[in-house]
Formats: C-alpha cells, sequence, structure tokens
C-alpha cells in the first residue's frame, strides 16, 4: 500500500509539472495600434510562436509590409496589406530575428519586431529555459523523495 502511495505521489508530480511547463511554454497575443501618429508600439521583443495584431484606430487605411520600402521582400510573413478603419490583422512570427515593418501608404511610419527565444526579459513571456528549469527541479525534488523513501 504504501509502495502505490508512493508511487502514485510520483506520477501526480510529474502531471502537475508538465502542466505548469506547457502553461510557461504557451504562446501569446501581442496589440499593436494603428494611428494617425504611427505604431504604438513601434518595436517589441516576443518569444516564436507569439501572434501580433495590428489593430486600426485611424479613420483612414493603412498598408503593413515588411522592409525595405517598395519592395517589401524581407520577411514576406509582415506583407499584411490594407487595414480598413476598424479592422484587424494578424501574424504568428515562429522564426528567431528582427521583423522590420512599415505603412506602405506612408513609409515614414515604421515598426520592428524581434523574435528571441532565449530573452528572459521579453515582456510577460517567460522564456523556454524557464521550463527546463522548472522540469530540473520536479525531477531533483523527485530523487529525493525516491532516495528518502525508497519504493519497497
Amino acid at each position: 500500500m504504501k509502495r502505490l502511495l508512493k508511487l502514485s505521489l510520483i506520477i501526480n508530480l510529474l502531471f502537475v509539472g508538465l502542466v505548469f511547463t506547457s502553461e510557461l511554454a504557451s504562446a501569446k497575443t501581442w496589440t499593436i495600434e494603428i494611428t494617425s501618429n504611427g505604431f504604438n508600439p513601434s518595436s517589441m521583443i516576443i518569444d516564436g510562436g507569439d501572434t501580433i495584431t495590428f489593430k486600426n484606430f485611424d479613420a483612414k487605411s493603412h498598408d503593413i509590409e515588411s522592409n525595405p520600402h517598395p519592395i517589401h521582400n524581407q520577411n514576406l510573413e509582415m506583407n499584411l496589406g490594407i487595414i480598413s478603419p476598424g479592422q484587424e490583422k494578424s501574424v504568428t512570427l515562429n522564426g528567431q530575428g528582427s521583423y522590420g515593418y512599415h505603412d506602405h501608404l506612408d513609409s515614414t511610419k515604421t515598426g520592428q519586431i524581434i523574435v528571441d527565444t532565449e530573452n528572459p526579459n521579453a515582456p510577460s513571456i517567460p522564456s523556454n529555459k524557464s521550463s527546463s528549469i522548472l522540469w530540473y527541479i520536479i525531477v531533483g525534488i523527485i530523487f529525493i523523495f525516491i532516495i528518502v523513501y525508497p519504493l519497497n
């Protein structure tokens, strides 16, 4: 009976660790507001797999395209096209790197998104490194538990 109870505790610790780390690693959605003054925020740091939603709060349409202007060939996923007043478009960025963009209708309005999956200072996003550390802690607790209270 004691052995079954100990084994159940170990399985539960592993399950809690799995659930907790999957929450840590989950992707986030960020919003960039488009106004008559440009993009707000105009730059941000995110993790790979996060989604950026561009919302147009201006009275006129804006054309979100990748750099460089006017050929838009640097990061094709950033070529979102026309966003009408009150509308929005989203893009999920998976690859690590810098994603420059601008309003093709007014190329003085620019922005940049940096995808840095290793950055522990990215706003409100625990990095994958946090998940690994948590797993080491959980495995360590299980290891200590097995040594102190053997299964037999």
